[in-house]
């Protein structure tokens, strides 16, 4: 059996750099291309592909899944996923309005919540104190909302050629690795994400809203089945938001100041925080130091050093403490 999961990989590797290499065939029929300007550092129009990549590999996955191994799979989540790859394929190509998109997103993740109400989030158990908070009336817009949020912070990484796609990589592993039984379908998505950093970080391709609202869904609504799972460990709400909490904060920050200085909280620039370390460090420096920040809070937790809490303000003044020491050297040059 492991020999087959190894011809697996080979094959998922064997199709994601034929397609990367022959990006511009894909883009002839496909025409989801990134263009640079004044807001966009790379050089010459790059192919928004990465979302299409990864949907050959789930399905190739599935194949094998279903000739092989028998993996647990959520196929709901699959449709979902789809659909959400859809909308982000459209963007990519047609750049809709984000208000557009939001509303869009809203109302998808509203009827599938409709129709699979096991995903809707209902109650949050706070380690700290020792109590569970059960939500009620409010549950599935606090579930669409903590999705939305995702969608986007995860969307604000998507600048930096494998930024994005490390920070899911440790996601999904962190996942895995909370599971007490090996997903070979998940398993395979880590691995396969691992190539796809390889040729993102090469600028072959970028992953587009395609890849971005595809990936995110998928992990989304597994990390919700996992919360309620008692096949995994991942049960408090403060284990979850210090997985998230970089992308999360940064996110949080960049809207408040947009707000406070009457910018659209929707319109991107350069304010982000990998934008801010990559004016000072090279881009493989940076991404080892956002990978190590993700990692370390979690680490804190694992090894129960620290409570939650504790780590979230530690973690919290630790971020700011990087953000304005970098701005200030900006500033000073």
């Amino acid at each position: 059996m492991i020999y087959l999961f190894f011809f697996e990989i080979l094959i998922i590797y064997l199709t994601i750099s034929i397609c990367s290499k022959n990006s511009n065939i894909i883009t002839k029929f496909i025409p989801a291309i990134d263009y640079p300007n004044k807001r966009k550092l790379h050089k010459k129009p790059t192919p928004l592909i990465g979302g299409i990549i990864l949907i050959l590999i789930i399905i190739l996955s599935l194949l094998f899944n279903y000739l092989f191994f028998n993996s647990e799979i959520y196929y709901e989540i699959l449709v979902i996923s789809l659909i959400a790859f859809v909308l982000g394929l459209v963007d990519d190509i047609r750049d809709l309005s984000p208000y557009l998109k939001l509303s869009t997103l809203f109302m998808i993740i509203f009827f599938f919540l409709y129709l699979n109400n096991q995903y809707i989030i209902k109650d949050i158990y706070l380690m700290t104190i020792d109590r569970t908070f059960y939500l009620k009336d409010i549950s599935i817009f606090f579930t669409i909302l903590c999705l939305l949020l995702l969608i986007n912070s995860s969307n604000m990484t998507d600048g930096i050629s494998g930024l994005f796609l490390g920070i899911y990589i440790i996601f999904f592993s962190y996942l895995e690795i909370s599971n007490l039984g090996i997903n070979i379908f998940n398993f395979s998505i880590i691995i396969s994400l691992i190539f796809l950093l390889y040729f993102n970080f090469r600028n072959y391709f970028f992953m587009g809203d395609s890849g971005v609202f595809l990936l995110t869904i998928l992990f989304a609504f597994q990390l919700i089945n996992s919360y309620y799972s008692p096949n995994n460990s991942i049960n408090s709400i403060e284990e979850i938001f210090i997985l998230l909490m970089l992308p999360g904060i940064d996110m949080f920050r960049i809207f408040l100041e947009r707000l406070i200085n009457r910018k659209n909280p929707f319109k991107p620039d350069r304010n982000h925080f990998h934008h801010i370390l990559q004016t000072k460090i090279s881009n493989i420096k940076l991404l080892i130091f956002y990978f190590g920040l993700i990692l370390f809070p979690l680490i804190l937790f694992k090894l129960n050093i620290l409570q939650p809490y504790k780590i979230i303000i530690l973690f919290s003044f630790i971020y700011l403490f990087i953000l304005f020491y970098f701005k200030n050297k900006i500033k000073n040059l």
